[in-house]
């Protein structure tokens, strides 16, 4: 009998082991990234030092420093009482060097002088010269300095409805306006100009602009306690010239009533936004649904259009002059404390001269500092508003003495011929709307970028072409404008709450699918498999929104951005935060942990092993200025977020990290303001093309009418 054997098993051999995980080698940015914050960090406390010591480029006169300490140390009247006793020569011949005194006793001076000077027959230059007007704008912007500086009461040097009479020395006062003629000409070189009328007319009286502005602000701040808060921007400007509610201009009809929390702690502040909550339901119609909205930069109450939208600027400052001197553009900078108006010098100088004068501050500041830049839409919509952009003859003639000599207006001139040309051989004219943002590379980038949306937008008030004058492109450094809670929502009639929480949801979705669709392999190695990214989609809250504050405060609301960063610097920016959460009695707790539950990343000590984060942003930690060494840490993650906004190039990232590290220490560097401006004057722009794609002409605007003031 035969046997018959089963052929021998087979064994496959054992599969290769898995191979592990590649590494991403950031090429020395956690260390860079800490070098940063740090020399951050100590450039701003020397800076802090230096201006508490006054320390100044070079030795003052002894007349400068007596007329300085007057002002620094003296009330009001006893300084004015002072300058009276001095000889009018002596006054004529140095009051301009004083840029200490308050702007409102520089101009009753002046007043005084030139109407002594008339009525005794001495010639003296006269008031609307263009050498006086270029004296006062020159010494508005050291004046400034000084108001930056200053540790005295946040009111002195300022300017209200009360000192009129003196700022705005050519008016018409009646019961109901005071109308400010404006200079028929001004020195230096002004664009923008088109929209600027010859004269306007403001509230007459403090308490005219209060009834002005519980009308514009339809009521909902009713019964609000003002104390450590401030109202400024837009809307105050619209409340300063509303004439009757029905003369309203289109402008303000969708803005913002914006609020600053001055003087408080994170905790109290927090106390101050469920305040100013109540309040704004309590002021709305019976029934009338609210919503609450958070980003990063701010928190905005909703309720129906047309009823006004309350934000709260998640920035604590120490006080309402802290708020002035940030705004980008003059014309911006003034407030309302629910008692008084009060203005910067160079508001109250906008006001009557019709122009936001330049300054390099206007493209390189930071939020971080006294001023922050500006943006392309905030300059042109001003524009529009009648205020144009003016370069004073101390910024013209150092062009011309510079090494290399230019031309402001030649500049111009060729700019203008150039765009011209190009518009003709490229659209021949059409009939259709343009948009003024159609032009390549960032306006701000330098002046002959500038000047090209400039001629468009002056063609269109010219009504050469239609041109839309909405400005639809922000700078590529920022990640949202500072001021929107989202932009890209329609706040109009058809706005709904229902609506508004579909587009937060797809808004906090839009960032995971973005990086899946980029790179799943990646993502794959930080723990995300599926392909919908579920196992971070919940963790991922780039916008909040909740029916109350109560809820929006509450912790399932915080922000949480995701983040992938070398690991190493994970580890420090958590101890930073925590010695700074410490130093202000909150309750350390970490700002970044793994996004993917049970994957434990933090610890590793190779410099460069990267991690998938969340960065989570508490109600206590939201406040920008709560501490330098937090404003430097989040400044950083916001690097390494636009730099995971090109995730499928990850031998790119590390460069990319330092050029956004490098913008940011441009933009806050401290180099000198005509070297500066030179440079940015002779910055080419980018090369017109023959035919742009359709998509790039800037015809098709959002048809969004939220927009920040």
């Amino acid at each position: 009998m035969s046997t018959c054997s089963s052929p021998p098993l087979r064994y496959s051999p054992p599969p290769p082991p898995t191979p592990p995980p590649p590494k991403i080698y950031w090429n020395g940015s956690s260390q860079l990234a800490r070098e940063f914050i740090e020399n951050s960090v100590q450039a701003h406390e020397q800076n802090q030092r230096k201006q508490a010591d006054g320390v100044g480029n070079s030795v003052p006169r002894l007349i400068d420093l007596v007329a300085n300490r007057l002002a620094a140390t003296a009330d009001l009247d006893t300084i004015q009482t002072t300058l009276n006793a001095i000889a009018p020569a002596i006054l004529q011949n140095n009051i301009h060097q004083w840029h200490a005194l308050p702007y409102t006793i520089m101009r009753r001076t002046l007043l005084r002088l030139f109407y002594e000077g008339a009525q005794e027959g001495t010639e003296w230059e006269h008031s609307t010269s263009d050498e006086t007007h270029n004296k006062i704008d020159e010494w508005i912007l050291q004046n400034e300095k000084h108001l930056n500086n200053s540790t005295s009461d946040w009111q002195r040097g300022l300017v209200t409805l009360d000192d009129a009479d003196h700022v705005f020395p050519d008016y018409v006062l009646t019961k109901f306006r005071r109308t400010i003629r404006r200079p028929d000409s001004l020195p230096g070189f002004t664009i923008l100009s088109l929209a600027t009328q010859t004269s306007i007319a403001i509230q007459p009286s403090t308490a005219a602009f209060a009834e002005s502005f519980s009308l514009i602000s339809q009521g909902l701040l009713k019964n609000l306690d003002w104390s450590n808060l401030f109202t400024a921007g837009g809307i105050v400007l619209a409340s300063l010239t509303l004439q009757t509610l029905y003369d309203a201009p289109t402008w303000c009809r969708n803005s913002d009533i914006d609020i600053y929390v001055y003087g408080l702690s994170p905790t109290e502040a927090n106390k101050k936004i469920r305040h100013i909550f109540d309040t704004f339901t309590a002021n709305l119609p019976p029934g009338t649904r609210t919503f609450a909205v958070r980003n990063t930069k701010t928190v905005t109450f909703y309720a129906k259009y047309p009823l006004r939208r309350i934000q709260v600027i998640l920035k604590l400052v120490k006080s309402p002059r802290e708020v002035l001197l940030n705004f980008d553009l003059d014309i911006c900078a003034m407030g309302w404390d629910g008692s008084k108006l009060w203005m910067l010098p160079r508001a109250a100088r906008a006001l009557e001269t019709g122009a936001n004068v330049f300054t390099m501050n206007l493209i390189y500041g930071h939020y971080l500092a006294e001023r922050r830049e500006t943006q392309p839409q905030r300059v042109f919509k001003y524009a529009g508003r009648g205020y144009g952009l003016r370069f004073l003859p101390s910024y013209i003639a150092s062009l011309r003495n510079s090494a290399a000599p230019q031309d402001l207006e030649r500049i111009a001139e060729d700019t203008e011929y150039q765009t011209r040309d190009w518009l003709v051989r490229t659209f021949g004219y059409p009939s259709e709307s343009f948009c003024i943002s159609i032009f390549p590379g960032y306006p701000l980038s330098g002046f002959a970028a500038l000047m090209r949306p400039t001629i468009l937008w002056g063609m269109g008030r010219a009504r050469e072409l239609l041109v839309n004058e909405t400005y639809w492109s922000t700078s590529s450094y920022e990640d949202r404008p500072a001021h929107k809670s989202d932009p890209e929502f329609p706040w109009n009639k058809n706005f709904t709450i229902t609506g508004y929480l579909t587009h937060i949801h797809e808004c906090n979705a839009k960032e995971t699918t973005a990086w899946i669709l980029s790179d799943p392999e990646r993502l794959e190695r930080h723990g995300v498999h599926s392909l919908d990214g579920f196992e971070i989609a919940d963790a991922v809250q780039r916008l909040s929104g909740a029916p109350t504050i109560e809820l929006l405060l509450h912790p399932q609301y915080d922000l949480r951005l995701p983040v992938i960063l070398p690991c190493n610097f994970v580890l420090y920016a958590n101890e930073l935060v925590a010695q700074a959460q410490a130093l202000a009695g909150l309750h350390p707790c970490k700002i970044l942990e793994p996004a993917v539950p049970d994957r434990e990343l933090v610890g590793r000590s190779d410099e460069e092993q990267e991690g998938l984060f969340v960065w989570r942003i508490t109600p206590e930690m939201m406040w920008q200025r709560l501490d330098r060494r937090v404003d430097e840490v989040f400044e950083v993650l916001q690097a390494f977020r636009r730099t995971n906004g090109h995730l499928g190039e990850e031998m790119l990232q590390a460069g990319r990290f330092r050029d956004e590290l490098l913008k940011a220490e441009t933009r806050r560097r401290q180099d000198s303001e005509f070297e500066s401006f030179g440079r940015w004057v002779g910055r080419s722009p980018p090369a017109l093309r023959e035919l742009p794609r359709r998509e790039e002409f800037g015809s098709d605007v959002s048809d969004s009418d939220s927009e920040s003031d």
